[in-house]
């Protein structure tokens, strides 16, 4: 089995594979279309293997990223666990957490012998797709008491309470002073910033929302977040 550390050549034929699985790859292809290929400490890069067929077209793909997330999509469990193995000889940080589709990431985590202790939050969400052709927008949301504002335009204060409780409900992240630089660093990131907005309803913030909440999904995801030393 060929198994390599993917570079810029590789781009072309990597999007080919990712595209035959959008539902399960959403993560990965929005990274990679803001990050490109060769990895860099800064959001949304991560380094790619991938594994190739005797016609030398991927098969399977683990992606390590910056913030530590491992996450993966393969045509069987022997690939998976190959690409495993050699990203183990080759890991240079820690895995901060897994995501997937259920049964793959269940896989990864048995692989690598992750504990239960280890686990911050290990939970398991179905996500429902919804073709955008068939969206009803209701009449009350295109009233103009509804407000859809870029990050730059709203009050940090408020984006840093929603931070901080949103990594502490959703990430199993502790409160801390710690907690709040990094949050803060978070909102004035440009670079992560640009595709996300905040909605208010009547000048009151409603909810924060994201670029990817637009697109297609349909596949199981499971997320294991592990304590960080």
């Amino acid at each position: 089995m060929n198994i390599q550390k993917l570079s810029k050549a590789h781009i072309g034929i990597l999007n080919d594979y990712l595209d035959n699985h959008v539902e399960t790859c959403m993560f990965i292809r929005s990274n990679l279309y803001h990050s490109g290929i060769e990895y860099q400490n800064t959001p949304y890069h991560g380094e790619y293997w991938a594994s190739f067929d005797d016609a030398n077209n991927i098969n399977g793909v683990l992606v390590h990223y910056w913030n530590g997330n491992l996450m993966m999509q393969a045509e069987n469990n022997n690939i998976l666990y190959a690409l495993i193995n050699r990203y183990k000889t080759n890991q240079i940080k820690p895995i901060a957490g897994i995501l997937g589709d259920d049964s793959q990431a269940g896989f990864v985590i048995q692989s690598l012998d992750i504990k239960p202790s280890q686990f911050a939050i290990n939970y398991t969400e179905d996500l429902f797709s919804l073709s955008l052709n068939h969206l009803n927008v209701p009449e009350k949301a295109k009233e103009n008491s509804f407000q859809l504002r870029s990050i730059e335009q709203c009050d940090i204060s408020i984006l840093k309470r929603w931070f901080i409780d949103y990594k502490i409900e959703a990430l199993g992240a502790t409160s801390s002073p710690e907690l709040e630089i990094e949050v803060l660093d978070e909102i004035n990131d440009e670079s992560v910033n640009k595709n996300r907005w905040v909605l208010y309803y009547k000048i009151i913030r409603y909810r924060y929302v994201g670029l990817m909440l637009i697109c297609k999904i349909s596949f199981k995801l499971a997320q294991y977040i592990r304590h960080q030393n």
